[in-house]
């Protein structure tokens, strides 16, 4: 185990904040116009694929699913996305 200058044992763990669907949710659902946050997820899992595009629309995040390397290769070269989620 790596010790720090004052001979103290340095641990390192990973911060997982506790799910808060406030914390992800697009700014607006008060009332005011929501920006519309893309996002690009790259998985060849159909079952998967469906319901995460089904609750990133329920949560007013514009999804778009792609299938394959070859096709995502190419739409993260034409279009801009805020959030690319890929091999989960």
């Amino acid at each position: 185990m790596p010790k720090g200058a004052n001979g103290v044992a340095i641990v390192r763990r990973a911060h997982v904040a506790p799910y808060r669907s406030s914390i992800i949710r697009p700014i607006g659902k008060t009332g005011m116009s929501a920006p519309t946050y893309r996002v690009c997820l790259i998985s060849d899992n159909d079952l998967l694929g469906e319901a995460l595009v089904d609750r990133f629309n329920l949560e007013g995040f514009a999804c778009e699913w792609i299938k394959s390397g070859d096709l995502a290769h190419n739409a993260l070269r034409q279009k801009v996305f805020d959030l690319v989620i890929s091999e989960f």
